[in-house]
């Protein structure tokens, strides 16, 4: 249990070899104390990486190459750099300025990749990478953070679905994305413009959590009721 009381686990990951790993906010796990946010399974109890990290990790999230991206409200995650998004490499928690990035300004809530193996964030920073038009969502351009085509949004994302047709869904506390006005909070990418859902939602609606499955049905959950 954490200081605040909290032990709050908000995101569940599995590896290549089948490790479950979890993030959250929580001070210890499994009664471990370096297991700070962070977590693994090691087949009988839980384990931590290195110390963990200093504030809650709200995102999981392996690339294809093996990273394990970490996403969330920590600073500092490789003890100077790392601000709100890292990966650990297996042995350390490593930062996206060792790449060229400039740190993000505030948290990231979502990580996911598109099929071209680009990764797309998404939070409530804003100028990713030092660009304006990179507000509340982002892609990793291989040096540092920019837009996606479609552009930034006014408010923050709170999850992000990138599909294999190349769409990407977002959902969040924003009202508009690109020039779109919304009336609900969710919007997709289809070929760097964005487009409305076919939904309306009572009243307003924060839009939480978006998963496409695999017979192109569309899942959402939030703050709204009586749909």
């Amino acid at each position: 249990i954490s200081s605040t009381g909290w032990t709050i686990v908000t995101s569940i990951t599995i590896s290549p070899d089948g490790t479950i790993f979890i993030g959250g906010y929580f001070e210890s796990a499994g009664g471990n104390t370096n297991c700070n946010n962070i977590a693994y399974y090691n087949g009988s109890d839980w384990a931590p990486l290195l110390t963990g990290l200093n504030n809650r990790v709200e995102s999981l999230k392996f690339a294809p190459d093996g990273k394990l991206l970490i996403g969330g409200q920590f600073l500092n995650a490789d003890g100077t750099n790392g601000d709100y998004i890292c990966w650990w490499d297996g042995t350390a928690f490593r930062s996206f300025t060792d790449l060229g990035a400039i740190e993000l300004n505030d948290y990231v809530s979502s990580i996911d990749i598109n099929p071209n193996g680009t990764i797309i964030i998404g939070g409530d920073f804003t100028e990713a990478g030092d660009d304006p038009n990179a507000n509340g969502v982002a892609a990793w351009r291989g040096n540092n953070w920019g837009p996606i085509m479609a552009g930034g949004v006014n408010g923050a994302v709170y999850d992000i679905n990138c599909t294999d047709n190349n769409t990407i869904y977002i959902c969040g506390e924003f009202t508009k994305a690109g020039d779109l006005v919304l009336t609900d909070r969710v919007a997709k990418s289809v070929q760097g413009a964005y487009q409305p859902i076919d939904i309306d939602l009572p009243g307003v609606a924060a839009i939480r959590t978006i998963l496409v499955a695999s017979d192109g049905s569309l899942y959402f959950g939030g703050g709204f009721s009586t749909t």
